[in-house]
């Protein structure tokens, strides 16, 4: 299929579902017209900030794990570059990994497979994060759906768990194979930090998570329900990583939404209206660090080499 036209329906796909989202008014207007009047919206975006600055530290420790010279700056400079990317290329989210992975290897030099299995790795921890995580919060969403068969529900998910991290190793080698990278994976790769990126990871989404909700009067929301919307946090995230619109946007809405009503029978709408908010100061962040980078530092080039 041409990739115009795929980008196209992307968009299409994206703008009608948000029609329908407001529409039905499982979003709100109320939000972004009262946005800055929000006490905690400079809290909620500095957050955000620090979600993602550890999600490039992730990939700043990985290169560095991997005996790279490279600067944090550097890395910044380089993921900065290419969050824009995300929504204007049709492949979705992979598109910044390969703009940034095709900057690091053309600027910084480095070897190709250090630059493919740094990708491979940053972004595999924080799949995995999310996959463990929502594993995790699994037994307990189930619990509050269906009480009578918790335990039943429980132990089956203990077996899922093994199915699922078997799978995970599975997936993660075929990639490998596909880039010739498995014997130079063993070699490079200290899985005790693995758990290292796991947590840095933990820590970023933490931080997106509280982020969202400081776009409303936290001191008003329950505990249980911030506990409920926590479990179904990793869900939601892993749900936007489906490439069928342009940064996720409306997919996470609707993702929160579903899963809101799914598990809980209602709709509390902290989670649908914040990660709109925030996808959208993402993407405004993307144009213009883009633009500055441009300005004030020597032009990043796409020169592929012979």
């Amino acid at each position: 299929m041409n990739k115009a036209f795929l980008y196209i329906l992307k968009l299409l796909f994206a703008s009608i579902l948000l029609i329908y989202l407001f529409k039905s008014e499982n979003l709100t207007y109320d939000i972004f017209l009262n946005i800055f009047s929000k006490t905690n919206i400079f809290y909620s975006l500095f957050l955000f900030f620090l979600f993602y600055i550890l999600s490039v530290f992730r990939w700043y420790y990985i290169l560095k794990n991997l005996n790279t010279a490279i600067k944090f700056k550097e890395c910044l400079k380089y993921d900065l570059s290419s969050i824009i990317f995300n929504y204007i290329i049709p492949i979705g989210e992979l598109s910044g990994e390969i703009v940034r992975g095709f900057y690091l290897y053309n600027e910084k030099k480095i070897n190709k497979k250090i630059v493919i299995l740094s990708l491979i790795y940053d972004r595999g921890s924080g799949a995995i994060t999310l996959i463990l995580s929502s594993l995790l919060a699994l037994p307990f969403l189930l619990h509050y759906k269906y009480q009578d068969i918790g335990l039943i529900l429980f132990v089956g998910l203990i077996l899922f768990l093994f199915f699922m991290k078997s799978l995970i190793i599975n997936f993660l080698f075929f990639v490998l194979r596909k880039f010739n990278l498995i014997r130079y994976f063993k070699k490079k790769i200290n899985y005790k930090k693995i758990w290292i990126n796991i947590f840095i990871s933990l820590t970023s989404f933490l931080f997106y998570f509280l982020a969202l909700l400081l776009l409303f009067e936290i001191k008003y929301i329950e505990i249980n329900i911030i506990f409920l919307l926590l479990l179904i946090f990793p869900i939601g995230l892993l749900m936007i990583a489906l490439p069928i619109s342009p940064g996720g946007i409306g997919v996470g809405s609707a993702s929160f939404i579903i899963l809101s009503e799914f598990f809980f029978g209602t709709k509390y709408f902290y989670l649908e209206n914040g990660i709109l908010v925030l996808q959208i100061f993402f993407l405004v962040m993307g144009v213009l660090s883009y633009l500055l980078i441009l300005l004030f530092s020597k032009p990043l080039k796409f020169k592929i080499k012979k």
